[in-house]
């Protein structure tokens, strides 16, 4: 089908309260679902076809995609993570290829200003970015990842001091994105729907009162599962054996091999440990969770009011590898003591 027949269709499908004011002017309107979350299977489902359909136009058909966003409702940090990425991806392809339209609820105007993704869609911003509590939306190169003065900077108020737990909370978020640098993009895995400079993203939200932390990872890169060892497939079948009792390799097992081994492609002493060192912190703390998606795979490891260690299929493949880190800081969390995992 044609593109300009495809988006008439489109547009008779589109709720007259949901069509923009504006003109499309030879652009392709990209409506936003109400809620844009990858909590559930069916906010995931509408929330991951809506970026891929941004996609589609800007870097596939070599279109203008103007995003809609007046009917959004609500939206987690971790939607807001993925479509930040999307957008910077969308844009470095393909330049003024994705346009947008504010939301009509001030709650998510002042949401999406003070994570970046107004500013990336080119929405008048409201205010300098800064807001307590929030790590702004950030992406960077593999140079860049030593360069965290802006983590410092999040994790201060609920660390004033250098402490053993702060080190080890730094480390396993470097770690994290010096993982993607290594294995996200490989030069021996042709794809074409991989982020083309190499990016990570990180985004985070904290409780001073609460002394709890949120942190979010994501790349846009080959997907987790595929950044085993190759080599090594007889070692990973045999774990997964182990671990869950069956040899049948999918998705979610390989996740959860990936946070409870240090299997990784490098074969570098030390490297690979960054999700087995956030799921030990979890269980230091006895409460926290770690909420990992990539390709076809969910993954959830959690301690204390998110006690589960699930894995399941996800409705919509996700492209490259979100990873959701959230952990209460606790006099626990802080001793040298080994908590054993059930992983």
């Amino acid at each position: 089908m044609k593109a300009a027949e495809r988006q008439r269709r489109h547009e008779r499908h589109v709720e007259e309260h949901l069509r923009p004011s504006v003109p499309l002017e030879g652009r392709t309107l990209v409506v936003s679902p109400k809620i844009l979350k990858l909590s559930s299977n069916d906010t995931a489902r509408r929330t991951i076809r809506f970026f891929r359909k941004m996609y589609r136009i800007a870097v596939q058909e070599r279109g203008v995609a103007l995003v809609d966003l007046s009917a959004l409702v609500d939206a987690s940090t971790p939607a807001l993570t993925v479509m930040a990425a999307e957008i910077a991806r969308c844009l470095e392809i393909a330049p003024g290829s994705v346009q947008g339209i504010a939301p009509t609820s001030a709650s998510m105007s002042h949401l999406l200003d003070r994570y970046g993704v107004s500013a990336a869609l080119g929405l008048p911003v409201a205010s300098d970015g800064s807001a307590v509590g929030v790590l702004r939306i950030r992406n960077g190169l593999a140079e860049e990842i030593r360069r965290t003065e802006f983590l410092d900077r999040f994790l201060d108020p609920v660390f004033p001091e250098d402490t053993p737990l702060k080190g080890r909370v730094k480390g396993a978020v470097t770690e994290a994105l010096l993982n993607i640098v290594d294995h996200a993009y490989p030069a021996d895995i042709a794809r074409t729907d991989v982020c083309p400079s190499g990016r990570w993203w990180i985004s985070g939200y904290r409780s001073d009162l609460h002394k709890r932390l949120w942190l979010c990872v994501y790349d846009l890169g080959v997907g987790l599962p595929a950044t085993l060892p190759r080599s090594r497939s007889s070692a990973i079948r045999n774990a997964i054996s182990t671990m869950t009792g069956s040899d049948f390799i999918s998705d979610h097992k390989m996740i959860k091999l990936a946070v409870h081994t240090s299997l990784t492609q490098t074969g570098a002493q030390g490297r690979g440990r960054g999700l087995r060192e956030m799921a030990r912190l979890i269980d230091r703390a006895g409460e926290g969770a770690l909420w990992i998606m990539s390709r076809d795979g969910t993954y959830i490891y959690g301690r204390g009011t998110h006690d589960q260690d699930v894995g399941s299929m996800t409705a919509e493949t996700l492209r490259g590898t979100l990873i959701v880190w959230t952990i209460k800081i606790t006099d626990a969390a802080a001793s040298d003591g080994e908590v054993p995992t059930n992983g």
